[in-house]
């Protein structure tokens, strides 16, 4: 009550600790590991990505709208692929785009990048289920096309 030696104590902890909950580091004081296969040197950088991340879950409709429509005008030659998109015209697709098949398609896509960047925050030492997973959809999409 009077000496606020405890406050002190709790400050100087949670400094070495990265911030305290920030992810920056584990209980121990160790650094977390990141798998090599990730693009990242280290576990803040990670951490960053899923705090960029939380933005696009946050506005998940318009951003999954925004990436495909990026995708399709980057790659017209695509559409055909995707019998949903039958209805898109690629030189005036937007985020503003109102088409069922378009928004279903583009939340698709979102949900995979939500599933992988979820299977690496939970294990990012070792990313072998997020791999397996992209390698499912590329599968799926391989057995589509063919």
């Amino acid at each position: 009550m009077g000496s606020g030696s405890s406050v002190s104590a709790q400050t100087r902890n949670l400094a070495s600790t990265g911030g305290g909950g920030d992810g920056g580091g584990n209980d121990n004081g160790e650094q977390q590991k990141v798998d090599s296969r990730l693009p990242y040197p280290n576990f803040r950088e990670l951490f960053t990505l899923k705090n960029y991340w939380k933005t696009v879950r946050r506005n998940e409709r318009d951003c999954a709208k925004i990436m495909l429509a990026k995708y399709l005008k980057q790659n017209p030659e695509n559409k055909e692929k995707y019998p949903k998109l039958k209805n898109i015209d690629v030189d005036t697709v937007s985020a503003a785009t109102a088409d069922s098949g378009f928004e279903t398609v583009a939340a698709n896509y979102l949900k995979v990048f939500d599933d992988v960047i979820t299977t690496v925050e939970e294990k990012p030492a070792d990313v072998s289920d997020a791999c397996s997973r992209l390698t499912s959809v590329g599968k799926m999409h391989r057995s589509k096309v063919d």
